[in-house]
Order: structure tokens, then sequence, then C-alpha cells
């Protein structure tokens, strides 16, 4: 054959046009839109579909980002899916993948069906947003942050970087707690850390300068609360005291049973919960995925800390009655 400057072509150009002629039109056929009642058969799909393609050293498969299960029962959907049959990803790629071909042809074969099926199951997957599994570069990201990709199936990070970052402590989502108003959780939290007035023993200690007062805290979100409460930990530690205060009451900081600071915490999360909606949409948005922090927890941490467990608590309790 002839090309259109009457050159010949090679049999290997001719071959390879054919070869990826017969790839693209193998993949953009069968395509059927279904919903979740065929979850089932394209798992399995998937399954012979790696096994099928570890030979093939190429294969992208492996880099694909987490995809969480479907939730059951009435969740917020996003719509209906465009999703391969059963015979749209696995038949196509087994008609054409054949021992004799070219190496580079079955890798292109390969690459071809593995990206058809990760956007099968983003596809599938739309009752949750995807890009909550998009990945982020590691390059610049701080120390302390789990990224979203790393996120196991079925489970979510609750990262900073999209809507989810609503439920962390340091979101500026604003309640009032027991007659007072808070600017976040965190700042309520780091607020305990700092004296409730010229009469507090914390105020009167020597050699210990308190940058900020407790009612400026209170007003803080993100990581200015933070900071807040770092610079009072350290005062802290100057003092030799492992407690805080509320109402004039001290609680043991840090404590490893289910305390009176515990108590506390949860009482301002469940009064963020109830007084913010956005909270509790994005709250219920998430089905029964399990729910990870975007921050490396410490060790042995109290229940307290681990807020991603307390909202999890919450959310079955919304679901089953309707209230926390």
């Amino acid at each position: 054959m002839l090309d259109p400057i009457g050159k010949r072509r090679t049999f290997d150009q001719l071959h390879d046009e054919v070869i990826g002629a017969d790839i693209m039109q193998r993949a953009d056929i069968q395509v059927i839109q279904r919903r979740y009642r065929e979850k089932r058969s394209l798992k399995r799909s998937a399954e012979i579909l790696m096994a099928t393609s570890r030979r093939i050293r190429g294969s992208v498969a492996r880099y694909t980002s987490p995809m969480p299960p479907a939730p059951m029962g009435s969740r917020i959907s996003y719509g209906p899916s465009l999703v391969p049959a059963e015979s749209g990803i696995y038949e196509r790629f087994k008609l054409v993948y054949q021992p004799e071909l070219h190496a580079r042809d079955a890798l292109a074969i390969a690459a071809v069906a593995a990206s058809m099926l990760t956007v099968a199951m983003a596809q599938h997957h739309t009752d949750y947003p995807a890009h909550w599994w998009t990945p982020v570069s590691t390059e610049g990201a701080p120390a302390w942050e789990i990224l979203p990709q790393t996120a196991k199936p079925g489970e979510v990070i609750l990262s900073k970087r999209n809507e989810l970052g609503i439920l962390s402590n340091f979101a500026a989502t604003p309640f009032t707690l027991r007659g007072k108003r808070y600017a976040s959780v965190e700042g309520f939290w780091q607020m305990m850390l700092y004296p409730e007035g010229p009469g507090d023993p914390r105020a009167k200690a020597a050699g210990v300068v308190w940058l900020h007062t407790r009612d400026e805290v209170a007003a803080m979100t993100a990581f200015e609360a933070k900071d807040a409460g770092t610079a009072a930990e350290e005062n802290m530690r100057k003092m030799g005291i492992d407690w805080v205060t509320f109402e004039g009451k001290r609680l043991p900081y840090r404590s490893k049973k289910k305390g009176a600071h515990y108590r506390l915490i949860l009482e301002a999360m469940r009064a963020k919960l109830e007084q913010n909606f956005s909270v509790q949409q994005t709250l219920l948005s998430t089905g029964d995925l399990i729910l990870r922090p975007d921050h490396v927890e410490e060790p042995d941490s109290p229940a307290e800390w681990l807020y991603f467990r307390i909202w999890m608590d919450f959310r079955s309790k919304l679901q089953s009655k309707g209230k926390v």
C-alpha cells in the first residue's frame, strides 16, 4: 500500500495501524447504561482483568486511585452511569489479546483496557464525587498531610482540599454552646488551655507569657487556633500541669479515659453538626464509607482526638434516627 505521497509503508507500520484501530473500535462498542444492580458483574470483570494482565509489565492498573464501594440504601445520588457490560471490558480484551501478538501491541491493549476499567469504575460509583479520591502530588505537600489517594477501598480521607474538610475541627463552622459563640471546634478546644481570668493560677505563673486571651482563641479557626494551642501547651509544660478548664472546673487533659474533656468535645461537635446544615449534608453524603483523617495521628491518641470515628458514630445515628 502507498501513503498519500506515494511512499510504500512498511509492514510494521501497517500492522500498528490495524491493531491500533481495532483496539479503539473494540473499546468504544457495547457500552450500555445501567445502575448499581450490576456492581457484582463489573467487579468480577475487574478481577478477571487484573489476573489476566499481570504478565504485562507495563500495566497501569496498579496506579489507579482506590475507589470505594457504592453505598447501600438511601443516599445522595449524582445520576445514572455509563458502565460497560460484563462483556464490554473483558471480552473486548480477550478477543484481541493473543500470545502471538507483538509485545508492544499487547502492552497497548493492556493500557487501553486498564484505562477503560478505571473510567468505568469511576462512573459506576456516581453516588460519591470522584474528586474525593483524585490523586494529589506529594511534591510540596506538608509532612503532616495524608493525601486523598491513600484511602483504601471503601475509605475516604477527610481532606481539607475538598468539601470534606468541613468535617475538620479546623473548619469555620460557628456554633453556640452554653450561651457562648465559637468560631470552630478547634477554637473551642484550644481555648480551654488558656486562663479563664486574672484569678486563674495559670495567669499568675511566673515566667509564663500567654500570647492570647481565652476569648481571642474562641474566635479562631484552623491553624491560627492550632498554633495558639501549641503555645499554650508549652506553657502547661513549663508549669508542670496536665489539666485545662471549662466553666471554672479543671479537666484532665490527654486522658486515656473518656472523661469530662471527651464529653465536652462531643458536645461541641454535636453543636457544630446541628447548627450548620452544610455539615449535616456533607456527613450524610459519605454514605457508608469509612472516614479517615487527613493528618498523621499521634500514637495512642485519646478518644476525642479521633474525630473521624466520632463523625461515623454521629452519621449512624442520623441515618437511623434522624438526630444525634
